[in-house]
């Protein structure tokens, strides 16, 4: 699959729901390159201004000074965070709900999963940002790891829908073939 087709296919998947896409950017110091963003308002609270809040799926490449071990996920996962917060301030949105969606070029293996629910349970640095799923997608390879927070039916919903159109597009637990 290529970038393009992929980024079309998020947007069939995340419209509907009341998403909407808006460009990404480019950060150089440090590096991230953001694809794009999708954010949907969500009501936390009854009380208006107090219960405002964002889901946002943010789609990012993986950079290449980012290793894809823990170390590097934390680093990538707190370079994402840093974009969110800037792009919703606070004065828009108390808390913001972050589905990531990494593309990698590295090959998806069966540690994948495993090493994206540790990166779940991150205290990402502005800490109104909270993460409630994480994809790393290799289109290449058309595989997928994925992890998600428990509470369904909740305010942030994306990760759920994303899980889902994911696994009918992609493969999991690929391993490499050694010949």
């Amino acid at each position: 699959m290529i970038e393009a087709d992929f980024l079309d296919s998020l947007n069939e998947t995340l419209e509907p729901e009341g998403a909407r896409h808006e460009p990404g950017e480019v950060f150089e110091t440090p590096r991230l390159e953001v694809l794009g963003y999708y954010p949907r308002r969500v009501q936390l609270a009854p009380i208006p201004l107090v219960g405002r809040g964002t889901g946002v799926v943010i789609v990012v490449r993986q950079p290449l000074d980012v290793e894809g071990n823990a170390k590097g996920l934390e680093t990538l996962l707190g370079r994402a965070a840093m974009a969110l917060n800037g792009r919703y301030p606070p004065w828009r949105s108390w808390v913001v709900g972050m589905a990531a969606v990494i593309l990698t070029a590295e090959p998806i293996t069966p540690q994948d999963d495993d090493l994206l629910k540790q990166a779940m349970a991150l205290t990402l640095p502005p800490r109104r940002v909270l993460s409630t799923g994480l994809f790393r997608i290799n289109l290449g390879q058309e595989a997928v790891a994925f992890a998600v927070t428990q509470g369904q039916g909740g305010p942030f919903g994306e990760p759920e829908i994303l899980a889902d159109a994911f696994s009918k597009q992609f493969r999991r637990f690929v391993p490499l073939i050694v010949v």
